[in-house]
């Protein structure tokens, strides 16, 4: 059974949904250096709600501030930005998640 990816640096992944969704897994890290977009169905509830992602160190803050992947319970150990879609789909209000528990 399938429970840790690794997506290798020069990754390009596609824009479809569901390419982990009916998957738990225990364990993702995520070798690109600038995140990509992805739809928030890529990876099941589970996965986003339980685990740490693993990024390069010097791409933290980046996908700490993209929609989607700051769904992932933490981005190497740190808690990401949320964010509130408005009527327009390209709009984000900043949500600051301190004080957030797991």
């Amino acid at each position: 059974m399938l429970s840790s990816i690794t997506i290798p640096q020069h990754c390009h992944l596609t824009s479809g949904g569901g390419t982990f969704l009916g998957v738990d897994l225990s364990s993702v890290a995520c070798n690109v250096v600038s995140p990509q977009k992805i739809p928030d169905s890529t990876f099941s509830e589970r996965t986003y709600y339980y685990v740490d992602l693993r990024v390069p160190s010097e791409s933290a803050a980046a996908y700490g501030h993209t929609p989607h992947w700051t769904l992932f319970r933490s981005i190497n150990g740190s808690a990401p930005q949320l964010y509130y879609v408005t009527a327009e789909p390209t709009s984000f209000t900043n949500i600051s998640a301190s004080g957030v528990s797991n």
